[in-house]
């Protein structure tokens, strides 16, 4: 285990960390607000999903490592993608079936599931070549249309090594203002 392996690692784990934030504190507040099937004592519980999401990102990135043919950053995505895929329809169907939620979050949980282990293989194929030319980077921002998920992708840059003036360049590039990231939206 190298130095790439252990940055892939540490920059999975926090991009997986922000997106667990926006899917489940941003995206789906309003349906959680509606599905009464939580524990009272959840918020006590939450440190199991940090812990959860440590080990996840530890297996994601050594899995990664011992396949990596550095293909580029379309390996990455197809990593995420075939990842995703096989951990989110367990997740969201395996809950849909025990527990009584709603069709419309287990597909969403399933649907976020993907994108988050998708853009989880991007960031750990830009840690193992080493990054991307700005152009590239744009474009993986602007294939995201949800404007919270095109933030997590930007931090995902930053998180791969890009200083802040170019990540704001990219921002500006793929069409998303930047004002989460301290820069006023432009026009």
């Amino acid at each position: 285990m190298n130095k790439k392996f252990w940055l892939g690692f540490v920059t999975v784990f926090i991009v997986l960390e922000i997106l667990m934030y926006f899917v489940d504190g941003v995206l789906l507040a309003s349906t959680y607000a509606t599905v009464q099937i939580w524990r009272p004592d959840m918020m006590s519980l939450m440190w199991v999903y940090h812990v959860i999401t440590v080990i996840g990102a530890f297996f994601f990135t050594f899995i990664f490592s011992k396949g990596f043919e550095n293909k580029g950053i379309m390996e990455g995505v197809r990593y995420g993608f075939y990842i995703g895929v096989w951990m989110s329809v367990g997740m969201a169907y395996g809950t849909y079936a025990m527990v009584a939620i709603p069709y419309s979050l287990a597909l969403q949980w399933f649907i976020y599931g993907v994108i988050e282990y998708i853009i989880g293989g991007v960031q750990v194929a830009l840690g193992f070549i080493g990054g991307m030319p700005k152009q590239a980077a744009a474009k993986y921002t602007t294939a995201f249309c949800c404007p919270k998920v095109k933030l997590a992708a930007t931090i995902s840059l930053a998180l791969s090594g890009f200083s802040r003036k170019e990540v704001i360049t990219v921002c500006l590039m793929s069409g998303f203002g930047c004002t989460s990231i301290g820069r006023p939206r432009t026009g």
